[in-house]
């Protein structure tokens, strides 16, 4: 059977023509991941709205599990105000409190920050051909514990790099030998004179990837 995707790539394009998308984050975020250290009461995260209108904002901690639901997840924190409205060049503060419970003392655990934006319903007849989306943000959020050996200077120095050869080539192993999350944007070796540019993820405390 032979399908014409001429045809369905106009639908697509007509389709997306009508209705314009709002796809840019309004909300902005203070910094890119918090720090959670034991012992705090709270720690704090300044939302503002960059945008041009007021905004519905729901906010909530996951443990990686991006696709469940809010009242689906069982982190030891809880968020104030969880939902709230901000309007238009204005601000909120929202607290993250730990409310106890076991983790683990030798390392971070790692939780990630969710912003939902909801913008509000517009019922005028200009707005009738118009795609309005929600739109979420995810930002790490990682509890320290106090009891942690060194820090991120000292962490990095126990980064470890592997390499060997196989069939296919060369093969390189890192191994964070730490109790820290390390993000690396990428690293380069030098192997008989040849440069290897390797792209590298969060690495998890004792972890190799």
């Amino acid at each position: 059977m032979r399908i014409c995707t001429n045809g369905i790539r106009f639908f697509l394009l007509t389709f997306f023509g009508l209705f314009p998308l709002y796809s840019q984050a309004d909300i902005v975020i203070s910094g890119t991941r918090v720090i959670y250290p034991e012992g705090k009461s709270a720690v704090t995260v300044h939302l503002d709205n960059r945008g041009e209108r007021p905004l519905l904002v729901q906010t909530w901690l996951d443990n990686g599990t991006e696709n469940k639901s809010p009242d689906e997840i069982d982190a030891p924190f809880v968020i104030t105000p969880p939902i709230t409205r901000i309007d238009k060049d204005h601000g909120q503060t929202v607290r993250v409190i730990y409310t106890g419970g076991t983790l683990p003392q030798d390392r971070e655990s790692l939780y990630w920050f969710n912003v939902l934006e909801v913008p509000p319903k517009d019922d005028s007849s200009a707005s009738a051909n118009k795609l309005q989306l929600a739109f979420r943000t995810r930002i790490k959020f990682i509890y320290r514990p106090r009891s942690l050996d060194g820090d991120l200077a000292s962490a990095l120095k126990k980064v470890k790099w592997n390499w060997g050869r196989n069939k296919k080539g060369y093969f390189f192993t890192v191994t964070n030998n730490s109790g820290y999350y390390l993000s690396m944007d990428k690293a380069n070796i030098d192997i008989a004179d040849k440069n290897y540019s390797i792209n590298t993820e969060m690495l998890s405390p004792f972890g190799t990837a």
